[in-house]
């Protein structure tokens, strides 16, 4: 994208095919990927008659920015989440890379915060959009996961059709929080799927505190080096976790998340979909708390050497290593 006389903004639009109709929003994760609603997909593919999936492309613009940039991005293979937790979440890769930096990850965790001041832009009727701001309420709406934002009055501005996707961002720090997903009946009131709980796809960043965060480094803070560990690496160890016996069978699982070191439990959610729940679990223990051999070892303890954990901890050696350095 070129140089521009407006703020450089991470976040695009998604078009029909013919740029006539605006769909919803994608926001930029990395270089090329970015997220955005599944409906937000399907919505955009409706007058072509194909099936919305992994594969699918869609056709963006950036009024934002260029005025004159179009792209499409293609939906990953491992980046389709319409019926499935995180629900209704789709990473999409461009087809060229963008000079624009992606959005800054917010710690793991933040989207949870009660009464946290947030804003977020996008609907049809501006082409750079109208922005709403509101606070954090809590976890609710039609799945458990996601956070309802109750939205601020005075601007007069509700949340409508075409807000999908848009990126929430911390009021303060403009750190992405997550993307909107659902409105209220009257607009006061959206509901966004959390960044940090979205699977990650090798090449799309994680949540994790910046090295200028005062809490960087302190209190059960993970070093730097141990935030730059591969994507790649911790999507397969979750793969893996997943796939034992004891994340499976629900009774078992509950068992285990019981029996995880504090805070664990009070980070996680055992009744999660079972590859939402070992991401969030490999990446709390190795990211934010240095504890992945100790969760591991205790996994393996109620595994009994099965041959499921030992390509866990295959798959665990380089992270392993990269907490112990």
């Amino acid at each position: 994208m070129s140089n521009r006389t407006r703020e450089s903004d991470w976040q695009f639009r998604v078009i029909d095919d013919d740029g006539t109709r605006m769909c919803g929003a994608a926001v930029l994760v990395s270089a090329d990927h970015l997220l955005t609603c599944a409906h937000v997909v399907r919505t955009a593919l409706a007058r072509t008659g194909l099936e919305a999936g992994p594969g699918s492309v869609v056709h963006l613009d950036a009024p934002r920015g260029d005025a004159r940039w179009r792209a499409t991005a293609t939906v990953v293979p491992d980046g389709w989440w319409e019926d499935t937790s995180p629900w209704d979440a789709a990473v999409l890769r461009l087809d060229h890379a963008v000079t624009v930096p992606p959005a800054v990850p917010a710690p793991h965790g933040d989207a949870r915060t009660p009464r946290r001041p947030v804003r977020f832009v996008g609907g049809p009727r501006a082409g750079a959009g109208y922005w709403i701001t509101g606070r954090l309420i809590g976890t609710g709406g039609t799945h458990n996961e996601y956070v309802q934002i109750d939205t601020d009055s005075a601007a007069g501005i509700t949340v409508s059709k075409g807000y999908s996707g848009s990126g929430v961002r911390d009021l303060n720090s403009g750190d992405l929080l997550g993307i909107v997903t659902e409105k209220g009946s009257s607009g006061r009131a959206g509901w966004m799927i959390p960044l940090d709980i979205v699977p990650p796809v090798p090449g799309m960043p994680r949540s994790a505190r910046r090295s200028t965060d005062p809490r960087a480094g302190t209190g059960g803070g993970a070093p730097r080096d141990r935030l730059e560990a591969g994507v790649g690496a911790l999507t397969t160890l979750a793969q893996q976790v997943s796939r034992l016996r004891t994340l499976l069978i629900p009774d078992h699982r509950t068992e285990f998340y019981l029996a995880l070191p504090s805070p664990l439990p009070g980070r996680l959610r055992a009744d999660q979909d079972p590859f939402v729940f070992s991401s969030n679990l490999v990446t709390l223990a190795h990211r934010d708390y240095a504890c992945l051999r100790e969760v591991l070892t205790r996994l393996d303890d109620r595994e009994q050497g099965s041959e499921g954990m030992r390509r866990v901890w295959e798959a665990a050696g380089p992270l392993l290593g990269a907490e112990e350095t």
